[in-house]
């Protein structure tokens, strides 16, 4: 039995005298009473649109209903949520993202590694002279780091104000800019993956390809080229991400998406 949804319940039907069927079932149908405690009587309402329309237009009438029933005054609060839903889905995707950068610099890391690739180390056929793919490494590991950063749910940092009369202040828009930018930053090492994939396919043994990486190799090499010996690196991955962010690449694949 709850005390405070049958109280609740009495309170409507009172409201009822002064307020249209409409007004109740658009307003109140989805909203429950929490708890009566001492003269503190707390409603919960699904949506903050809906909080901020009872606590601003119907308190009143609430408060009148308690005082008739109960010949006493009250101090009515109207919660929702304590995160909206664009919130949990950006917070959601963010820390997806970052679980697909773990794999995407993993592939990074092992491909630079002569221990577990078999292939120079650093991708670079004279390496106790040249760094080779070492600083791209050292990148993706960086841009990692920003991306687990940025996958710091921002719903962990709402607050209520106002004493429950207002809504708390919610996040969305910081939750929005950091997946925002945790995408980009996995587009920036998924340029670099591939980059490091593709050296690491011309200094191998077995360079039989599939027509699809086969056609990207030779695509990409007309702008970004096997790398002999240290350059500027920086070139190299302005150039390929423009590459991805273009969807040229793509463009012959018959992929459904693009990067």
């Amino acid at each position: 039995m709850n005390p405070a949804a049958d109280i609740w319940a009495k309170v409507l039907a009172l409201m009822q005298n002064e307020m249209t069927t409409t007004t109740i079932n658009t307003w109140f149908d989805d909203t429950t009473a929490v708890e009566l405690e001492g003269d503190r009587f707390v409603l919960y309402s699904p949506t903050p649109f809906k909080r901020d329309i009872i606590a601003s237009r119907y308190l009143p009438a609430i408060q009148n209903a308690l005082r008739e029933l109960f010949s006493a005054e009250f101090q009515v609060t109207v919660l929702t949520e304590g995160a909206t839903t664009i919130e949990l889905y950006c917070d959601s995707l963010a820390i997806a993202v970052m679980d697909v950068a773990k794999l995407t610099e993993v592939h990074v890391e092992r491909l630079v590694d002569p221990h577990l690739s078999g292939l120079p180390a650093f991708l670079v056929k004279n390496p106790g002279l040249n760094n080779g793919y070492m600083i791209l490494q050292y990148v993706t590991a960086g841009l990692l780091a920003d991306i687990a950063l940025l996958a710091s749910p921002a719903a962990c940092f709402n607050a209520a104000v106002s004493a429950g009369q207002e809504s708390p202040i919610y996040r969305d828009d910081t939750a929005a800019r950091q997946l925002y930018a945790a995408v980009q930053k996995l587009r920036r090492m998924v340029s670099m993956t591939m980059m490091t994939a593709l050296q690491a396919i011309d200094l191998s043994d077995h360079k039989a390809m599939s027509p699809v990486t086969q056609k990207l190799h030779d695509d990409v090499r007309k702008t970004v080229t096997f790398m002999e010996n240290d350059d500027m690196m920086y070139e190299r991955i302005e150039a390929m991400e423009a590459l991805v962010e273009s969807n040229e690449l793509l463009k012959d694949c018959n992929v459904p998406f693009t990067i």
